[in-house]
């Protein structure tokens, strides 16, 4: 079977001679779609007022400094999967990096620093 887009697996969770049943729904692999890089941050609830689509900021991995814009700012509030303190709430942020980012490691943590909202990009935000 192919896949419907190309990219790069991630994760396998089966070995080969296994057996799968399907009545008992099994993941078989993770793939990634890696034509385009984004980074997932997690904004605490207190803070994604001042995060708005179309805002600049730098994401820094490695050491190295990489331009990102900000597509897209989820409506759900949930967990920070990757935080100690489970009381607050957090929403998911999606930043785009440009096409110079690919050799940026899938996976790898960063650190983002937001550039101010403008009040224009908050008004196309709406």
């Amino acid at each position: 079977m192919d896949a419907p887009v190309a990219g790069t697996v991630l994760t396998v969770n089966v070995s080969a001679g296994q057996l799968v049943s399907s009545t008992v729904p099994v993941t078989l692999l993770t793939m990634v779609d890696d034509s385009k890089r984004r980074v997932r941050a997690y904004i605490d609830e207190r803070e994604i007022a001042k995060v708005c689509p179309g805002q600049h900021a730098r994401v820094t991995a490695d050491g190295a400094q990489i331009d990102g814009v900000v597509e897209t700012i989820g409506v759900i509030t949930g967990d920070n999967p990757l935080a100690n303190n489970p009381s607050r709430q957090f929403r998911e942020v999606m930043l785009s990096l440009p096409k110079n980012a690919q050799q940026t490691p899938i996976g790898l943590r960063v650190s983002i620093q937001f550039a101010l909202c403008t009040a224009a990009q908050k008004a196309a935000g709406k």
